[in-house]
């Protein structure tokens, strides 16, 4: 029962940072506050080459809070037109700003899974809050998003093909890859010189668990829904999540797999050509065993406010740090290589390293450093038993901070931590 009239775009500030909308054939309309302010929605102008009409909303979009952030759908009568774009008047603070986008097929909108499969005889299985997709070979045309508070499993056997504009993000429910070994499951970008958008699983229940398993994923970037963009490839915030057996090839991200507030248990992780960080872990705590590096462009392991265990790392040709613990982080680690890494392992920033069996060959500043990165935080701490003692030449120990290899204290000195940076 909306009211339309005739409204000028000729004044058009547009300000694309407070809201962002999604309209559809079929009249449905879908808004998102991107502040933390309540918006007015004033009017919206829909357009076909020769026909417009305009719909007076006169509707409030309440504000966003952290890690929600609002929406409101509204339905619209078409009266079977066919419009091919939308312009939005909204206010904030009684200014008017617009905004343009194109209609976008319905079947497209966020309560259904985008999938296009090359054979449709084998349509996706809903029960109850759960998406399943089933074995076999999918071309994914649009992002994979799962409606908030259902879960998403894919079975063992299934190939995703991603276009680069495609991504899958479940909010507040689980997400379950049950891959098999003789069954993975392949998630990889259809055009080989792209790459696809990445994973983001959030979860304001930390009792919900996620799992990757047996799993190959290749060409991803940092994740981007238009909306949000995160530094991670795979993104698995505030929950508890299961990795094992992950083959991933070709990051574009700041971070292949970046995991924050979380119970974690990684297992038999490779990550092979990372444009940066491998593994990024904040305030997560967990186990972590046998993962294997080779060809990344920043850190190898880097724990922020973390408490994890590492058991098995080989890594190799690490441009930044092999493991770098930062931030009040603790890390117990055992039988650990890095070979040719910048510095191999480094501990700032009131964070512990404890270590055995521990070789780090060919570093090009350090093998083991310690030290003070941010002022506000006190010195590292690294003990490591059973070391490789032919391999380790080099070392850095700060005042403030400590270094014990074998029982022997190396004596610190004086240094500017900005050299390393």
């Amino acid at each position: 029962n909306l009211n339309y009239e005739n409204f000028d775009t000729s004044n058009n500030n547009a300000d694309q940072k407070k809201i962002h909308f999604r309209a559809y054939d079929n009249g449905e309309i879908v808004f998102f506050n991107l502040t933390s302010e309540k918006l007015k929605l004033n009017k919206i102008k829909l357009i076909s080459d020769n026909y417009s009409k305009d719909f007076v909303l006169n509707s409030n979009l309440n504000k966003s809070k952290f890690k929600k952030v609002f929406s409101k759908k509204i339905n619209l009568n078409f009266n079977e037109k066919k419009f091919s774009k939308a312009v939005l008047e909204y206010s904030d603070n009684n200014k008017s700003f617009y905004i343009e986008n194109e209609i976008e097929n319905s079947e497209f909108s966020p309560e259904n899974i985008l999938l296009k499969k090359n054979n449709f005889n084998k349509q996706f299985k809903i029960n109850e809050n759960t998406y399943r997709i089933t074995k076999g070979s999918y071309f994914v045309d649009q992002p994979i998003i799962i409606s908030e508070g259902n879960n998403l499993i894919i079975d063992a056997g299934a190939s995703l093909f991603m276009n680069d504009d495609t991504y899958i993000e479940v909010r507040n429910g689980e997400l379950k890859i049950n891959g098999e070994k003789d069954l993975p499951v392949i998630i990889k970008s259809r055009d080989e010189n792209k790459f696809w958008r990445g994973i983001y699983v959030f979860s304001e229940n930390l009792d919900n668990t996620s799992q990757i398993k047996n799993t190959k994923i290749f060409n991803v970037n940092y994740f981007n829904n238009n909306k949000i963009k995160l530094t991670g490839a795979i993104n698995l915030i505030n929950s508890k999540y299961i990795v094992h057996n992950l083959q991933l090839i070709n990051s574009e991200s700041e971070d292949a797999i970046n995991i924050v507030n979380s119970n974690i248990d990684l297992k038999n992780i490779e990550i092979l050509n990372a444009k940066s960080d491998a593994i990024d872990l904040d305030f997560a705590f967990g186990n972590i065993d046998n993962i294997y590096l080779n060809n990344i462009g920043g850190d190898g392991i880097d724990l922020s406010g973390s408490n994890i265990r590492l058991n098995y790392l080989l890594a190799k040709n690490i441009k930044d740090k092999g493991i770098s613990v930062g931030e009040q982080s603790t890390a117990k680690i055992e039988n650990i290589k890095i070979t040719d890494s910048k510095i191999g392992i480094a501990s700032k920033d009131s964070s512990s390293v404890q270590g055995h069996n521990i070789d780090i060959i060919n570093s090009e500043l350090y093998d083991l450093a310690s030290y003070i990165k941010k002022n506000y935080f006190n010195g590292g701490i690294i003990e490591i038993t059973n070391i490789k003692k032919k391999n380790f030449k080099k070392f850095l120990v700060q005042k403030s901070s400590t270094l014990i290899i074998d029982g022997y204290k190396i004596k610190p000195l004086k240094f500017d931590v900005k050299q390393l940076y």
